[in-house]
């Protein structure tokens, strides 16, 4: 199965590029809500922060990130 990967923009021009694939069983993590500072797993409920650490389980290990470096332009790579 493909999973995407979500980009979040942090402080200032920080990124994070964590993997929408759910540690818990797999399933596809919703994009990042800043009113609830986290994204969250509609299968079993677990919660991640904006880099793809675990706020919240049953999940216990942290999203797959990606590092992503930001032109202070308009490009990520």
């Amino acid at each position: 199965m493909y999973y995407p990967v979500i980009v979040n923009r942090g402080a200032g021009s920080k990124f994070h590029a964590p993997s929408a694939n759910c540690t818990h069983a797999g399933c596809v993590v919703e994009r990042y809500v800043s009113s609830s500072k986290g994204m969250e797993c509609p299968c079993h409920g677990s919660r991640f922060a904006i880099d793809g650490s675990v706020m919240t389980g049953p999940a216990n290990d942290a999203l797959l990130s990606y590092e992503v470096q930001f032109d202070g332009q308009d490009s990520l790579a």
